[in-house]
């Protein structure tokens, strides 16, 4: 509603969230398919092919989101307001990520010290 007011009613707010999110599965899976099959078979993804296939994925991702406001909203969707609610949608995405990759890593941490057969892994 902040964005869109009276435009944003719940059928189109919950199509636009279902198709975003309905889209990302299929555009995160292409994505990592795409940047596997440049790999050979046993292969580690290096560092930097690990941010550029992120980096391509976020692009794609804010195109797509852009793209399917425009179909949602019609012309309400400028360029401004688009951008504007794909970008909040991100930063808030972000920041849930990192607190629950944050809370994950703590109850690992808990889990695996109160553990009796926890034995760290020596990495060479």
């Amino acid at each position: 509603m902040l964005f869109y007011g009276v435009l944003a009613t719940a059928g189109r707010s919950l199509s636009l969230a279902g198709l975003v999110l309905g889209l990302a599965l299929l555009r995160r899976y292409a994505t990592r398919r795409l940047f596997n099959a440049l790999l050979s078979p046993g292969q580690r993804q290096p560092k930097w092919h690990s941010g550029l296939e992120v980096g391509v994925d976020t692009v794609l991702a804010i195109l797509v989101a852009m793209m399917l406001q425009w179909m949602v909203y019609g012309a309400a969707a400028t360029w401004v307001k688009a951008g504007g609610l794909t970008m909040a949608v991100y930063a808030f995405t972000i920041g849930r990520r990192y607190f629950l990759r944050r809370l994950f890593e703590m109850w690992g941490c808990t889990t695996r010290a109160a553990s009796p057969v926890y034995e760290p892994i020596a990495v060479h």
